[in-house]
């Protein structure tokens, strides 16, 4: 039986990072004195330049029995895990756990799961729902396009009530109706702050901003 290991945070790719708008929203997010309802980035654990990285990442993407090519092997392993408790002297019990545990040492072709949440978007003052995603599902926007909702997940973090979310998602918006060929691109943070730049579920730029709410979804 192989020896405990540590979760550690995923490394994300390195690359000249692009200090545009998004990028200048975190840093300042970082950096805010907030009202004791809102907690920032760095009082919350993560580091500015990770939250950088994260918008640059690949999506995520949750495997399933009907998942594409070599996505499939993933599949079966992760489930036979599960079903013969192999990793429970780890505590990976869960199929999120495992997978990410494959896909940080490079087996059976698994992506980066998804963390299992769901993110409802309102208008600044909550005075209005925009949309609600679940994290790594393309959904249609009712215009023709299509939009999907990307995280990272946070195995250390998941003790079965929350998210193990970093506290902000990555949108696209396509104008294909299956999250296909080019898109806009967007950072909405997910626990109840404010995003100055952001998209509605169609893809047009919201005037004030938007705040998002996470909540944990669970078989």
């Amino acid at each position: 039986m192989a020896q405990p290991q540590v979760f550690g945070l995923f490394l994300l790719a390195l690359g000249v990072l692009s200090f545009g708008a998004q990028a200048e929203e975190l840093a300042n997010h970082s950096k805010e004195s907030s009202p004791s309802h809102v907690v920032t980035l760095l009082q919350k654990g993560r580091r500015v330049g990770e939250a950088f990285a994260s918008v640059d990442g690949a999506q995520c993407h949750t495997v399933t029995e009907g998942s594409p090519g070599p996505e499939v092997i993933c599949y079966e392993f992760v489930g036979l895990a599960l079903k013969w408790r192999v990793f429970d002297h780890l505590h990976y019990d869960n199929w999120q756990k495992i997978q990410a545990y494959y896909n940080q040492k490079g087996e059976y072709h698994c992506p980066a799961p998804c963390p299992p949440c769901n993110v409802t978007v309102y208008a600044n003052s909550y005075s209005k729902q925009l949309f609600s995603l679940k994290v790594g599902e393309c959904v249609a926007d009712g215009a023709g396009g299509s939009i999907i909702m990307s995280g990272t997940y946070r195995p250390e973090q998941d003790q079965g009530w929350s998210c193990a979310m970093s506290y902000y998602a990555k949108l696209r918006h396509y104008d294909t109706p299956t999250c296909s060929g080019e898109y806009k691109e967007w950072t909405q943070f997910t626990d109840g702050d404010v995003s100055q730049m952001c998209r509605n579920m169609t893809g047009h730029i919201v005037e004030g901003g938007c705040r998002g709410v996470e909540s944990v979804l669970r078989p």
